[in-house]
């Protein structure tokens, strides 16, 4: 038995509730179970319970064993004064609390333990798998509403975080956000921390020079330190450190890159040297993004100089492959750096359009497709656009990794599935009996 669990069962009176007595004998009767308190304090807010012939309103707290109130120090904390209901699965204390006790131990019928099991238990990646194509389209639709807005809430929080950070400078955030994306999960810190070593208007005083920005974005990156034996290496650094001396910079260390489990057109230094086109041709790039989204051609066809056609390195060259962004690069960047900036745009602006705006264009745009979405098939849920991979990406990654069920819609509803009311209604007949 989990807290959660019996927290759940409590919300939505999943337990024989006929004939109910506390642990003292008096008789008790739910009016209302209360709300879910999701912060500190009491388990249970706004409760309405009956007992004997006086009606009750006030907090309720829910444990496993009565013991864990005073495990959990509740004693002593005012948060608790309130309560009018203590809700235990065991009680395993022979003592009088100063308000009554309700202990669910044998009120709770097996099957639904059995069916909490069988989805905490099973192998697969997403839990509850065998059970998707029974849920009506209905709760899945609006669970993934809820799941798009909730990944664009966390979204927001970090844009507007970077924008204290920036003071407000849209251009600026941005930068560093589309640099964060770039990284990966690997190197989205060591961006973050290069764009923060290179202030953005020196980038915008070169941006009608590639070879400028190149020297500056490499340069700030480490990847010019050592000996370079190349003619274009060379002409870069010699271009850097003149520039270094000028704007006093300070390089970042290179071995913050990682290159491990990297494709080599994904390679930091040639998102890098890309940013650098995207720079020269396209800033400001914060305002022409969002003045383009239906075509979005800022992130479509960049490619990178000359020698990066045959490097992926500063050494010997290699195959000579293209590095030129398609239109999945510029979708992607679209979905996880465009829409969720345009987002938090409208939400600061107090501009309810512009968020709205936002929502249809994220709805019109091409689903990722990737290992997480992959997980689903059709029948379980739908991928039939970028709002949907986003709300699937935030359940896999805020759900169902973490076995977070019971917060889950699609989890809850299992558990409170019709068919096994029925099962539970005669089982507690029968212990009624």
């Amino acid at each position: 038995m989990k807290e959660d669990l019996l927290q759940f069962i409590w919300e939505y009176r999943k337990f024989n509730s006929f004939n109910l007595f506390t642990t003292c004998g008096k008789s008790l009767e739910i009016l209302n179970p209360g709300k879910l308190n999701k912060n500190d304090g009491p388990d249970f807010f706004m409760s309405k319970i009956k007992i004997d012939e006086t009606i009750w309103v006030g907090n309720i707290e829910i444990h496993i064993n009565a013991s864990d109130w005073f495990k959990h120090q509740h004693q002593n904390d005012k948060k608790y004064d309130n309560i009018i209901l203590h809700v235990v699965f065991k009680n395993d204390l022979k003592i009088d609390f100063p308000f009554p006790v309700l202990e669910l131990q044998g009120k709770i019928p097996p099957i639904l333990f059995q069916r909490y099991l069988q989805i905490m238990e099973n192998k697969k990646d997403i839990l509850c798998q065998d059970y998707l194509p029974e849920i009506p389209n209905i709760i899945k639709t609006n669970w993934k509403e809820r799941l798009l807005i909730e990944r664009l809430e966390r979204k927001n929080k970090e844009i507007e975080t970077l924008l204290l950070e920036t003071k407000n400078n849209w251009e600026y955030a941005f930068f560093r956000y589309l640099g964060r994306y770039l990284g990966g999960s690997k190197n989205k810190n060591t961006f973050d921390l290069l764009f923060k070593s290179l202030d953005l208007g020196i980038l915008s005083k070169h941006a009608d020079n590639l070879f400028q920005i190149e020297s500056l974005l490499l340069g700030q990156a480490g990847f010019l330190d050592g000996n370079l034996k190349e003619e274009y290496p060379n002409k870069i650094k010699e271009e850097y450190l003149f520039l270094k001396h000028k704007y006093n910079l300070t390089p970042i260390p290179l071995f913050l890159w990682d290159f491990k489990s990297i494709r080599p057109h994904s390679f930091p230094n040639i998102r890098l040297v890309q940013l650098a086109q995207i720079i020269h041709l396209h800033f400001p790039f914060f305002e022409k993004s969002i003045s383009s989204l239906n075509s979005s051609p800022i992130f479509i066809n960049i490619n990178a100089s000359n020698y990066w056609e045959n490097h992926y390195l500063f050494k010997p060259s290699s195959q000579s492959i293209s590095k030129k962004t398609g239109v999945n690069f510029a979708n992607m960047i679209n979905i996880n750096v465009v829409f969720p900036f345009l987002y938090t745009y409208g939400k600061h602006m107090e501009k309810p359009e512009i968020q709205e705006n936002a929502l249809q264009y994220i709805r019109n745009l091409k689903p990722e497709k990737n290992h997480i979405t992959a997980l689903f098939k059709p029948n379980e849920v739908e991928n039939k656009n970028a709002a949907d991979s986003q709300s699937i990406i935030q359940l896999v990654e805020n759900y169902c990794s973490k076995k977070k069920c019971l917060n889950c819609a699609i989890g809850n509803k299992i558990l409170r599935e019709e068919k096994t009311k029925f099962v539970v209604e005669e089982e507690w007949l029968s212990w009624a009996n």
